[in-house]
């Protein structure tokens, strides 16, 4: 399923990319430095694919997306880069959703925060780890995730327990 939720991401990406900035965004192998002034937008997704998708937007690619989004050269705010990550998390999300249809029934609002990304248990869930390099600069994209308890059991323990 990791394979699934990647494509769609990625394909997400880089339609938005293309239709929002009118760039090319190609996704290569992790290979970053995370700071503490990154921007880290987490989403939770539940259904039939449970788990995180997070990605870590370089402060100077957010400033770079935000001027090519709004025209605006001044030096935006960290609240005006918050809302920026936002929006773009939750077109992301929403292409992603679309593209891989009822595998994914629900994704949280983004929660978007300043500092370094979050590790993941290589040992639990499906995880993969990846960069989208735009002309921008890079974002860097951490998904784990796994089928919900219901589909790894089967019904039949679900209904032995009711």
């Amino acid at each position: 399923m990791i394979h699934q939720v990647k494509t769609a991401i990625v394909e997400s990406i880089a339609e938005l990319y293309d239709r929002m900035f009118s760039l090319d965004a190609d996704a290569v192998s992790a290979d970053t430095s995370p700071e503490e002034s990154d921007l880290i937008s987490e989403t939770r997704l539940s259904g039939a694919t449970e788990g995180t998708v997070s990605i870590r937007f370089p402060r100077s690619t957010a400033r770079r997306l935000r001027a090519l989004a709004t025209g605006a050269e001044e030096d935006p705010s960290d609240a005006d880069l918050i809302d920026l990550v936002n929006e773009l998390t939750e077109m992301i999300v929403a292409g992603m959703r679309g593209r891989l249809g009822p595998a994914v029934v629900s994704a949280s609002r983004p929660t978007v925060r300043f500092g370094l990304p979050r590790t993941h248990d290589a040992a639990g869930p499906q995880h993969d780890r990846w960069t989208m390099a735009s002309d921008c600069g890079g974002i860097d994209i951490d998904a784990a995730i796994r089928s919900a308890p219901s589909l790894r059991f089967g019904n039949n323990q679900n209904r032995a327990a009711a």
